[in-house]
């Protein structure tokens, strides 16, 4: 259920993204949402007892996590600002393909048959729905 409302919310996002884009520069728009969802999210932790757990590793990877997620906000909307997002949000949604190949090379996770012919199926919709 979770992923659902992920999905439903992020397709939201594209969408309104373009918008706030065009109205807005996208680097002042990620700048807005970014730091909306900041707050949001710090009401949902407080409204949640406000255990926070920490470790070195975690803060870590969490900047890390953060410096992918602003490349790829601001090419995101950069690219909804110019393009269409009916084509940006589809490629910008393969970034599991990217995903998939760092678990398995850094994490050692597996993939079978049935990833690759799911993978292979999602680039060629991506090359459909692009020209």
């Amino acid at each position: 259920m979770l992923a659902l409302l992920s999905t439903v919310a992020y397709g939201v996002w594209a969408a309104l993204a373009q918008v706030a884009s065009r109205k807005l520069s996208p680097e002042l728009t990620v700048v807005i949402s970014c730091s909306f969802a900041a707050v949001t999210i710090g009401a949902y932790i407080l409204h949640n007892g406000g255990q926070v757990p920490r470790s070195a590793s975690g803060l870590a990877f969490a900047l890390l996590t953060g410096l992918a997620l602003s490349i790829a906000m601001l090419s995101f909307y950069r690219g909804v600002e110019i393009g269409s997002t009916a084509i940006v949000s589809p490629i910008v949604a393969l970034y599991f393909v990217v995903a998939a190949i760092l678990g398995v090379v850094f994490f050692e996770e597996t993939l079978h048959m049935n990833d690759f012919v799911g993978i292979g199926f999602a680039i060629a919709s991506i090359v459909l729905i692009s020209q």
